[in-house]
């Protein structure tokens, strides 16, 4: 019997905070997959879409330390919470025969291909609202 593979809430709070929401959507994501909560996976994209988009177009508004800190934290522990108590905590996956974790190496990958995928939407995005932030008189 092949196990079931999920993210480990540790694993979302420290690869999250270095590689961006995006991995942590899809750490969200591919957890509820597992336990067959299509709906729960379907929010969280969702709610994480909509948090990104907020976070890209205030940015260059709100342009300080306290803000930059808060944009790398507030999505990890979000995602470490949510993983920790709407999924399963840590001794639940160790002590079930049915459930294991992803290694911290496949964890990592997905946090760098996040960190460019962000990156790459928030350039996207961050583009035309720079270019129209120049114009203004």
């Amino acid at each position: 019997m092949t196990k079931k593979k999920l993210y480990s809430s540790n694993q979302a709070l420290v690869i999250g905070f270095f590689s961006g929401p995006l991995t942590l959507i899809y750490f969200i994501y591919k957890n509820f997959k597992v336990l067959e909560e299509t709906s729960l996976a379907r929010k969280a994209v969702i709610f994480g879409i909509i948090f990104i988009f907020m976070m890209v177009l205030l940015s260059p508004l709100l342009k300080s330390n306290v803000f930059n800190f808060f944009i790398s934290i507030f999505p990890a522990i979000s995602a470490r919470y949510i993983i920790k108590n709407f999924q399963f905590n840590k001794q639940d996956i160790t002590d079930s025969e049915e459930l294991s974790f992803y290694s911290n190496w496949r964890a990592l990958l997905a946090g760098i291909i996040g960190l460019i995928m962000f990156f790459i939407v928030a350039f996207v995005i961050y583009l035309p609202m720079g270019s129209l932030l120049a114009q203004a008189p």
